[in-house]
């Protein structure tokens, strides 16, 4: 006779039961006591991450203020000419404002001294934190007087005057420690310059100011650098493009014209020219502008962009004149060479074109796209 097999439930002993039972409950338990260690543990971390990437930050900044600062004062004293040492020192404590550092100085006994760059030193005191901006500012005040007399003094007489005015600036002017400051989250933000009386770095720095959008203190600049060389077509097309964004168009026409007048074939002013009688509504002085500006940069190979810069900026005021079949041919021409031209963002920001010269360009866009 066969066994029959029946389905039956699986035995468990109570006491392995009662062990499954222990286990889950202190797994539990255990879950209930990690999860939240685990997750401040996490907390922690990141707020490390936060606080230690903000603090070197800060250190950054505070090593940024000091060369910048120390350097700008080294560029003051080196400089031969009194408005060299007004437009630098003037500058460097306006950054120090913008910052906050503007208290009097806390002087201490040190040993030793600091040399200074015409060979004199100090044994006697040092500055902890602060130059004294009393000093500075005086070297300012006898350099603005010095500077109204500067053409009437001979060569020995300007040397003197000018070591005077150094003079002025003590050893312990020269540098400064920012590490005492408790910087803001909004100051940790704000670009740190150092200064000098070079029409280049001059320059140099009103670029830096037009690519911030700071176009007031970009015109600053580049007004110094003509100041110190008048015969700089780049700087009067540069403070030209700085009136336009500002739409000053009055002033950026006279800095065009200026530089066309130092130089007949500079493209660039003829093109930025066109860009100005655009908004103003003038499309012929426009068109006629933008072609010369075409036709010489072809002639002495401009770089690519620079050319479709210009053709494009034809096309749409072609395209506004009602000339829509040559607008489209020279659009389609410059997307063909160089995608991004159809992105009204890369026009504004990386081209620099105006409101109205933006809101026809994305019409002629539209129009191009809907008869391909």
């Amino acid at each position: 006779m066969k066994n029959k097999i029946t389905d039956r439930e699986p035995y468990i002993p109570k006491d392995l039961f009662a062990l499954l039972v222990f286990f889950a409950l202190f797994a539990l338990l255990a879950l209930l006591i990690v999860a939240p260690l685990f997750f401040m543990f996490f907390a922690v971390v990141v707020a490390s991450m936060v606080i230690g990437g903000y603090q070197l930050s800060k250190n950054y900044k505070h090593k940024q203020l000091s060369d910048g600062y120390r350097q700008s004062v080294r560029e003051a004293l080196r400089t031969e000419h009194p408005d060299g040492i007004v437009y630098i020192l003037e500058k460097t404590l306006e950054q120090l404002a913008r910052f906050d550092i503007n208290h009097p100085p806390e002087r201490t006994s040190i040993t030793g001294g600091i040399a200074h760059d015409d060979g004199r030193s100090s044994s006697s005191s040092d500055v902890k934190g602060f130059p004294n901006q009393t000093n500075l500012r005086e070297a300012i005040r006898v350099a603005q007087y010095l500077s109204r007399e500067w053409a009437q003094l001979n060569p020995v007489e300007q040397s003197r005057s000018m070591a005077d005015i150094r003079a002025k600036i003590q050893p312990e002017d020269i540098s400064l420690d920012v590490e005492k400051f408790n910087l803001s989250k909004e100051q940790l933000e704000i670009n740190v310059y150092w200064f000098s009386y070079n029409v280049d770095d001059i320059i140099d720095l009103g670029i830096s100011y037009f690519k911030s959008k700071n176009y007031q203190q970009a015109i600053a600049e580049y007004t110094k650098a003509i100041q110190i060389d008048p015969n700089n077509t780049d700087t009067y097309n540069n403070r030209g493009f700085a009136y336009y964004k500002l739409k000053d168009y009055q002033n950026a026409i006279t800095d065009y014209n200026a530089a066309i007048k130092l130089n007949p074939n500079y493209a660039y002013a003829y093109n930025n020219s066109g860009l100005v009688y655009y908004e103003y509504g003038n499309i012929d002085e426009a068109i006629e502008l933008l072609q010369k500006a075409i036709s010489i940069k072809a002639c002495t190979n401009d770089n690519i962009e620079s050319q479709l810069h210009s053709k494009l900026a034809l096309a749409v005021v072609l395209y506004t004149k009602g000339e829509q079949q040559e607008a489209i041919k020279i659009t389609e021409s410059v997307l063909n060479s160089d995608k991004r031209f159809g992105n009204v963002q890369f026009l504004n920001e990386e081209q620099g074109w105006n409101d109205k010269l933006i809101a026809d360009t994305q019409k002629l866009l539209e129009n191009y796209t809907l008869n391909r």
